[in-house]
């Protein structure tokens, strides 16, 4: 105990045996230097955040085996659990799993798939498809009829084809009623939002970046910032300690302090607290949260644009696992139309034709139209005129949502991955350390 209180008088508490300049550049550089290294370590964090967009290294044999072997924290590296030992963007890594939290946590939330379809006016999408449809009817008839009854085509006289072809123009526009009655009955079988949405991120993990990117820009400029300020209150304790104990490894050991609390704090003032609170007096509220109307107008508009869009939803509804589905239904619901189109021909075709022969036009003609009525959702520009509608819906829910149902719609995605960004900082901290000790000794001695 003894020694312990002579050792405390000895310490310069005071700093009154800093004389020389060099000790005194070494006491006043440290916290500069833990700004500096704070600056830098969210800079680059946020490049392990975002870059690279697709995965960068090499590949070992036998090394994705031994992954699956390890703790779960190190199987969440970027490219270990496929043998590869790189760097993906921690963002894009998590695309699929980005898309799959925003279905759970928010568009689940936000909107069923009949709401999407309702959103998007069933009878305007009617009215589209007899727009783009109707003046390619005599030639699907022409083709139809030539394919599967080319002597009954051919022999009928010109006024009778018109009249075919007049009539089934006639019935257009409850052929596209039809359709769209028959998806919006049905649509919550045949869209899968969250099959779709992840595959879309999967395909394109670029989105996840841009998405997070153009919501929480300004945010990510400020915590580059806060790295630079944190780093500098941080530093100015360390080098009272560096002065006072004079100890080689106490630098390196407090810049892994310093460089974990740096992100840590930039991580919280980002997303936390969800609600308003004061501490000490100063008023503290996240800082993506204060933001939260805005950045649901930035989030709707990409959501809208990129990936619940009409023309996407029509790819889905026919390439999707459920497109065989969508055409035998829509088929089916056809063929009324195409009995009343025939009028009073009908009983005379089968009568000439043969009632299969017959049936034969009528199921090609209901497959062919099929792929026709589907067409106006993949028509972009229509696309585009109608995500407005949706975008105007997920904006007006986004901004309803609670603040900490908004945050975990962001954060859910890489928040598991976090620890990796906090060890970055830590070796940051750490090299940072030992370049001062390089640099200016111990003590600055």
């Amino acid at each position: 105990m003894a020694d312990l209180w002579e050792w405390l008088l000895q310490v310069d508490w005071t700093l009154q045996r800093i004389d020389a300049p060099r000790e005194w550049l070494a006491f006043l550089s440290i916290p500069l230097f833990t700004a500096a290294v704070g600056w830098f370590i969210n800079l680059t964090g946020l490049w392990m955040l975002f870059s690279p967009v697709h995965f960068h290294g090499v590949k070992i044999r036998g090394l994705s085996d031994l992954a699956r072997r390890a703790p779960r924290k190190v199987q969440e590296i970027p490219g270990l659990l496929n043998g590869g030992i790189g760097w993906q963007g921690i963002v894009p890594a998590r695309a699929a799993k980005m898309g799959s939290i925003a279905v759970d946590k928010a568009i689940a939330k936000i909107g069923t798939p009949s709401d999407f379809y309702q959103h998007l006016q069933p009878d305007t999408i009617a009215e589209h498809i007899v727009t783009i449809f109707a003046p390619e009817l005599p030639e699907l008839v022409d083709t139809v009829m030539r394919r599967e009854h080319p002597t009954l085509w051919r022999d009928l006289p010109a006024a009778g084809r018109r009249r075919i072809v007049a009539r089934v123009q006639s019935q257009l526009p409850s052929v596209a009623r039809t359709v769209t009655d028959q998806i919006g009955e049905h649509i919550d079988q045949l869209l899968d939002p969250k099959l779709m949405v992840i595959n879309h991120f999967r395909e394109n993990p670029e989105l996840a970046v841009r998405l997070f990117r153009d919501i929480g820009a300004h945010e990510l400029r400020r915590m580059v910032h806060f790295g630079a300020f944190f780093g500098f209150l941080l530093g100015i304790p360390v080098a009272f300690a560096d002065h006072w104990f004079h100890q080689s490894w106490l630098l390196p050991v407090l810049g892994i302090l310093v460089g974990w609390i740096t992100n840590k704090l930039g991580m919280w003032l980002i997303f936390e607290p969800l609600v308003p609170t004061r501490i000490l007096g100063v008023r503290f509220h996240g800082l993506f949260l204060r933001r939260q109307d805005e950045a649901a107008e930035i989030y709707a508009r990409l959501i809208a644009d990129e990936v619940i869009t009409l023309e996407r939803i029509g790819d889905f509804l026919l390439g999707g696992p459920g497109g065989d589905r969508t055409r035998q239904m829509l088929a089916a619901a056809l063929g009324p139309a195409i009995d009343q189109a025939a009028g009073p021909l009908r009983v005379a075709a089968r009568i000439a034709i043969g009632r299969r022969a017959y049936d034969n036009i009528k199921e090609s003609f209901a497959e062919e139209a099929v792929l026709q009525t589907v067409r106006p959702f993949r028509d972009p520009e229509f696309s585009r005129q109608q995500s407005v509608r949706i975008q105007e819906m997920f904006s007006t829910r986004t901004k309803a949502l609670a603040s900490d149902e908004f945050v975990e719609m962001m954060r859910s995605a890489f928040k598991e991955d976090e620890w990796m960004l906090y060890a970055h900082g830590a070796i940051m901290g750490f090299v940072g350390g030992l370049v001062h000790l390089g640099i200016f000794g111990v003590g600055g001695g």
